[in-house]
């Protein structure tokens, strides 16, 4: 029997610490929908309460997994899925696809792309069952820019061929389950959690930066415009006054004298009272009324003469 040479033991090269995770490596790029920072906390807290214990939401059925919740920046709405030539493009080409849906969304009227978007449900997605996503009802201008956008992304060479869209927010990935056990889980146990309030789109962005110039500021270049404030209501007939009534044609105008205006006499005011003690002041007599005297040798004419009587009848007689 020949025995060949022992078998030498082969030297591992020192590994090497891994690169910094570039575009391709973090993640598919996708044109996304930015959200409001009120709706991207209520969603991370969701998340996070799902990641503490996944079987208070999904039963027994989860128990030995583990949840791994999307940070709060990265919980925007998918538009288009993009591959991975969207970062090695020339920066002429990247800043064109740019300017192209700049100018598709100023190609609808302000505030037709920021309507709000009511909560629908939080469901499994499909077909990678790990993640689980919130779904949103979007407004139908919505639905037809990301059609235009889709086709803009094609033209350019980066999009993947169109499917369903589905609106949907990814909230993480569940893990150390099978494809048996994802299944047989629903998302009944997240109905209490969802959000009351409707999702505000703020436009577009990427959600894997582009090395070079043309990364630029997608957010600011692709903001959706706001609805502009309603006009003021028109004002009510108790807030107008009446119009003063208009003579018939071809007759003079009848100029009225302003109405009196009403005095309001000055209410009369007691004089105060004085503090020196009241003095009784005494009224003068009347003065008495002095019968003139006759003067002497005279007689009044009622007066009798001497030695006169009266008669029976009221005559004169002499004595």
């Amino acid at each position: 029997r020949q025995v060949g040479p022992a078998p030498t033991t082969a030297r591992m090269a020192p590994t090497s610490p891994s690169p910094p995770p570039t575009a391709t490596s973090a993640g598919k790029p996708v044109l996304v929908v930015r959200l409001d920072a009120a709706t991207r906390n209520e969603l991370r807290s969701v998340a996070k309460a799902l990641g503490r214990c996944p079987t208070d939401t999904f039963g027994d059925l989860a128990v030995g997994s583990t949840f791994e919740p999307a940070e709060e920046a990265q919980m925007n709405m998918d538009l288009v899925m993009c591959n991975s030539r969207l970062p090695q493009l020339p920066e002429d080409m990247v800043l064109t696809l740019q300017e192209d849906l700049r100018r598709l969304v100023a190609g609808f009227a302000e505030g037709e792309l920021s309507d709000p978007m009511p909560f629908a449900k939080f469901e499994l997605y499909q077909p990678d069952t790990t993640i689980v996503v919130a779904v949103f009802k979007v407004p139908q201008a919505l639905m037809t820019f990301r059609k235009a956008a889709w086709r803009l992304c094609k033209a350019a060479g980066v999009a993947f061929p169109d499917a369903l869209w589905m609106p949907h927010v990814k909230l993480g990935k569940l893990k150390g389950l099978t494809r048996g056990q994802l299944k047989q889980l629903r998302c009944d146990g997240l109905a209490e959690s969802a959000p009351q309030r409707p999702a505000h789109p703020l436009g577009l962005a990427l959600n894997v930066p582009i090395t070079g110039a043309a990364n630029g500021d997608w957010a600011k270049a692709l903001a959706f415009p706001p609805r502009p404030e309603p006009p003021p209501p028109p004002p009510s007939k108790d807030d107008v006054a009446p119009a003063p009534p208009q003579p018939p044609s071809g007759c003079a105008a009848v100029v009225r004298p302003p109405a009196a205006s009403v005095v309001v006499p000055a209410p009369i005011v007691p004089p105060p009272a004085s503090s020196a003690p009241l003095q009784a002041v005494a009224a003068p007599l009347p003065t008495p009324l002095v019968e003139p005297r006759p003067p002497s040798g005279s007689r009044p004419a009622h007066a009798r003469p001497i030695g006169s009587r009266t008669g029976p009848r009221g005559g004169i007689t002499m004595a």
